[in-house]
Order: structure tokens, then sequence, then C-alpha cells
């Protein structure tokens, strides 16, 4: 079993508790004077040398709080510094500000991906000679529908109208209507995307046909 302590700290301390058993009769526990005055010694530099270590170690961390606080208080003023020059830039609307104080200018909006093009459209006829048009499609966000549509292959397409949703009621077919055709586009800012051509055959009854044909 080791008696002494293996941390430096605690040895210097332990020590310092033996020392003054072991000075007042040295040799009735078999130890010289020489023995005892060399341990004061160094038990006395290694005292000085914990104090000076400690006093160190607390400077330093004294140092430490004071270089965070420091470079903190720099940093956010910094900060402050750059938010000024690009309200400055932006207020001016001069971009060359950026360059002369040699930081980057903002970047634009990252370009939004195309909707797709509209597809599988559904046509049921509903009372009054009205079509419920549906269709699939994905779009990001702000994409919204033109719903157009030509009466024969002779006329136009011409838009009957919008919508945000995939689905569009179509309340202005001409009666007597027995063939329609449709193109749906999804829009949003410039980009589009357009379906292909959707022929919608009205038979007898109720009975609608939805074909495809290449726009």
């Amino acid at each position: 079993m080791t008696i002494v302590p293996q941390s430096r700290h605690d040895a210097i301390d332990w020590l310092g508790a033996h020392l003054s058993v072991w000075s007042a009769d040295p040799t009735s526990i078999g130890l010289s004077v020489e023995t005892i005055t060399d341990l004061t010694t160094k038990h006395t530099v290694a005292e000085a040398s914990q104090l000076d270590a400690e006093e160190k170690e607390n400077a330093k961390l004294a140092a430490s709080a004071t270089f965070r606080a420091d470079a903190d208080s720099m940093r956010d003023a910094t900060v402050a510094a750059v938010q000024t020059i690009k309200a400055f830039a932006k207020t001016n609307n001069n971009p060359m500000v950026y360059q002369m104080a040699q930081i980057p200018a903002p970047l634009g909006p990252s370009p939004s991906e195309p909707p797709e093009e509209p597809t599988d459209l559904t046509a049921v006829l509903i009372n009054g000679g009205r079509l419920d048009l549906a269709w699939k499609g994905k779009g990001p966000q702000g994409t919204f529908y033109n719903v157009t549509r030509r009466l024969s292959e002779a006329e136009p397409y011409i838009s009957i109208g919008t919508t945000t949703s995939k689905s569009f009621l179509d309340e202005t077919l001409p009666s007597g209507t027995s063939r329609v055709f449709y193109q749906i586009i999804a829009q949003q800012t410039s980009n589009k995307a357009y379906s292909i051509e959707f022929i919608v055959r009205l038979g007898l009854g109720n009975g609608v046909e939805v074909t495809e044909k290449a726009a």
C-alpha cells in the first residue's frame, strides 16, 4: 500500500503534517537530522512552487476570461459595421460598396424548380352541361394552373380561367358540344410546363371519354 499520496498537492500537505512530528526526535524513528533538514528544504521549495503555479493559473484564467470578453465585444462591433455597410449599399443601390469594403455581396434568390407537366386529366359531366376537370402534377410554392380550351382543331387555345388547385369547373361549355380540347399550363413565375392536349368527348347521358394527343 502506498502511504505517501501520489498527488503532488496531497504529498506536500502530507509531508507538512508529518514534518513537525518527525523533527521532534528524528533519531527515534530512524531518521537523521540531515534528512529532516533536506525534507524541510524540499517541502518549502515545493510549497513555493505550488503557490506560484496556482497564482499563474489564476492569472491565466483571468487573462482568458478578459480575452474572451474583449474578442466578443470586437466581433459584435464588427458585425454591426458590416450590417451598416450592407444597408448603405442597399439604400444607395450601389453594389460597388461591397467590392470596396471587400465583403461578399448578398446572393440573389436561388431559382426554384419548374413545375411538373400536368398529367392524367379526368372529366366528369355534371348538371347543366358543366365539366368538372382534375389533373395530377407537382409544383413549387406559388404554382398556379392556366386552363386553356378550344372547341375545334381549327381554333386557337384560349384561357378560360386559372386556379391554384389541380381542379377546375368549366361552366362555359357551349350547349350541344360533343368534343372539346383542353391544355393545362402549370406556371410559377417565369417557369411554365405545358400538358399534352386532352380531348374530351361527351357521349349520351353523363358519359365522358378523355384521350390524349401530343401537343
